[in-house]
């Protein structure tokens, strides 16, 4: 089977194409902007070059990850999200692909009344970024009503392994903890949030991929447990050994909960997610592997 990665050049697409390039026998191409290797194409992400590209290759499947994150919650930075996965339906007009899986987000959701959110409720985002993403939803879901393809919609929990390059909450305590410093959580800690390992992503799509007819509609993606910045943080430190930790607990945490039910998803693949306290010690191990090279 042929597939095509959009945004292979990302934290989640760097992990997934390693990783499908690993434990598939489909071939693989990824697109990006800033393609790097003889399956990685560049790309712009027009209609004509997007056909062109389906065409040429004979794509099948496509995942769709390739989106702009932003830096601040302006509509205006994620518009082109929109724009580009229409590109993408239209282009596929003209194409053999059956299948697309896109990406979506655990943004769609917002009602902490409701949680654990299942897939069945109204989803309401309360970000923008949430708002681009539930477009892209819509926009899949309108387009497939009139032409031959399938598609799963993935919305995914916050994503935790070891590439991440933004600086959130996560990748500072494992930062602080791996080098023995301090951590501080500054906050009431109430507030409980879902993460999912990244190596579960990958294992989910690549199930996906390979029975694509079983796995049309949409699918929560998370861990299935949620804990506050404390908890978190008290456990980043048992896995790494380290010992410093401050609380201010005086302070309004800006936060609210998230989780999500992803049963959906991992009976139907006889899946079972990977722990909080499991994929911090992978990546443990991993940071320490990184630094003996």
């Amino acid at each position: 089977m042929r597939v095509l990665l959009t945004g292979a050049t990302g934290f989640i697409g760097k992990y997934l194409w390693k990783y499908l390039k690993e434990n598939t026998s489909n071939k693989i191409y990824g697109l990006s902007r800033r393609a790097n290797s003889e399956d990685m194409i560049p790309c712009d992400y027009s209609i004509e070059e997007l056909t062109e590209i389906f065409a040429s290759l004979q794509i099948e499947v496509i995942i769709h990850l390739a989106a702009v994150r932003g830096k601040n919650n302006g509509i205006r930075q994620f518009q082109e999200n929109e724009i580009l996965t229409e590109n993408i339906l239209l282009a596929m007009k003209h194409s053999c692909v059956k299948h697309i899986i896109f990406m979506s987000s655990i943004a769609v959701y917002s009602d902490t009344t409701k949680i654990p959110w299942k897939e069945n409720q109204v989803i309401a985002p309360k970000t923008c970024y949430g708002i681009t993403k539930a477009a892209c939803e819509y926009l899949i879901q309108l387009y497939a009503k009139d032409e031959v393809y399938s598609y799963t919609i993935l919305r995914i929990a916050q994503v935790l392994g070891l590439e991440e390059t933004h600086a959130g909450m996560m990748n500072i305590f494992l930062n602080q903890a791996y080098k023995k410093d301090e951590i501080k959580v500054i906050g009431k800690s109430e507030a409980k949030r879902e993460f999912v390992y990244i190596e579960d992503i990958a294992a989910s799509v690549e199930k996906i991929i390979n029975g694509y007819s079983a796995y049309s509609g949409v699918y929560n993606l998370g861990s299935m447990e949620a804990y506050t910045n404390l908890e978190i943080a008290q456990m980043i430190n048992s896995v790494f050994e380290n010992s410093k930790l401050t609380y201010q607990n005086n302070i309004p945490e800006n936060i609210e909960s998230s989780l999500m039910d992803s049963t959906k998803l991992y009976h139907s693949m006889e899946y079972q997610p990977t722990s909080l306290k499991t994929a911090l010690k992978k990546i443990c191990a991993e940071m320490r592997a990184k630094d003996d090279l």
